[in-house]
């Protein structure tokens, strides 16, 4: 069994994520809290001219200081070190910490724009130069962040959150010129205790069956535990645990709690022609509600985006298709998009001829 499993925990966290709307609400208080931490006066700019924006369903929050970036002039005061330049995006982080703590922000009554409770960390990635597009020298410093969180109460232990990535630009005099980060506004101090599921142990059973003569099944990945945040279009209301392997043929992930889900489709042909849809769900209650829509490329502008409504499945006649399958689980409220490009055939007689 592997190590993840041996102790047989009985409940993990989750956390429940804010509505996306409260972040857009208040998206001038946000703006503000993070040029608070910024300060972005930098020598010989009369007017700071810079751009900012809020996802209104991710709330992946974009800044861009349009003074400093990808200058015409070299720039003579860059941080001398990738040392240096992940000070001055640490330094950022804390300050922007510290004003999320303020009594300003506090009011609000959102969560934070990054996380300031212990049970999450703020994690360095990767510090490097970044070349102007079409001069002769280093533009700026891209230093990349992502969080992990600690799953079990007491445990010390803080795992990865997927798609959790903070991309900070470092101009001159170590002021930050670029902000992209996907985190999200999770309650992390309204966490919940749920059912931990662990990893099936057939999957990992099978999977050592497929290498019995295979002489680096040592090299083997255990499924590691993670949390993850969907995609920029994609709809979320938890922070949820998942089992991933990234290599071998059993790669994928299981849900690792109650709240988790993890969702793809199944054709099945018509020997006439054209193909059921049927979506293949893993995790939750098992009762849901799952709503289709899609949009084909040849008459997207045409007819736009086709909602087909809650149904059990749904049969398309032959064509290109960009499937959507919203699934929500009655019973925790937890949900999840999945999308999907279809090519569907045409007869079987057709196809044999």
């Amino acid at each position: 069994m592997n190590t993840e499993t041996e102790k047989a925990p009985k409940q993990i966290r989750v956390f429940p994520l804010a509505d996306p709307q409260d972040w857009v609400k208040h998206k001038d208080a946000i703006k503000k809290t993070i040029l608070a931490a910024i300060n972005p006066q930098l020598p010989g700019f009369l007017n700071v001219k810079y751009s900012f924006s809020i996802d209104p369903v991710s709330n992946w929050i974009r800044y861009n200081l349009e003074n400093d970036l990808w200058s015409e002039k070299p720039k003579r005061s860059l941080p001398k070190s990738a040392f240096e330049a992940t000070q001055a995006a640490k330094k950022f982080i804390s300050d922007l910490q510290k004003q999320c703590l303020g009594k300003d922000y506090l009011k609000l009554e959102i969560p934070p724009v990054l996380p300031t409770e212990s049970l999450a960390k703020i994690e360095h990635l990767a510090t490097s130069p970044v070349f102007h597009f079409n001069k002769p020298w280093v533009d700026h410093w891209l230093c990349r962040f992502q969080i992990r969180i600690e799953a079990f109460p007491k445990s010390g232990i803080f795992n990865r959150i997927f798609d959790s990535c903070i991309d900070i630009r470092i101009g001159q005099n170590g002021k930050v010129v670029n902000i992209v980060s996907q985190w999200r506004p999770v309650w992390l101090n309204k966490k919940k205790q749920v059912e931990f599921i662990p990893f099936p142990e057939e999957n990992e059973h099978s999977h050592a069956e497929d290498h019995d003569h295979d002489t680096s099944d040592q090299d083997d990945p255990k499924p590691e535990l993670i949390y993850e945040l969907d995609g920029e279009n994609c709809p979320q209301n938890f922070l949820s645990p998942f089992h991933l392997i990234l290599a071998g043929h059993h790669g994928g992930s299981w849900p690792a709690s109650t709240h988790s889900i993890v969702t793809r489709m199944s054709f099945i042909e018509k020997e006439t022609g054209g193909s059921y849809v049927l979506p293949v769900i893993n995790g939750g209650s098992t009762d849901y509600t799952i709503n289709w829509a899609y949009w084909c490329p040849d008459t997207l502008f045409d007819e736009g985006l086709i909602f087909l409504g809650d149904k059990k499945f749904i049969e398309l006649s032959p064509g290109v298709y960009n499937l959507m399958m919203h699934v929500k689980d009655n019973k925790t409220t937890a949900v999840r998009l999945f999308e999907n490009m279809a090519y569907v055939n045409g007869s079987l007689q057709t196809l044999n001829a």
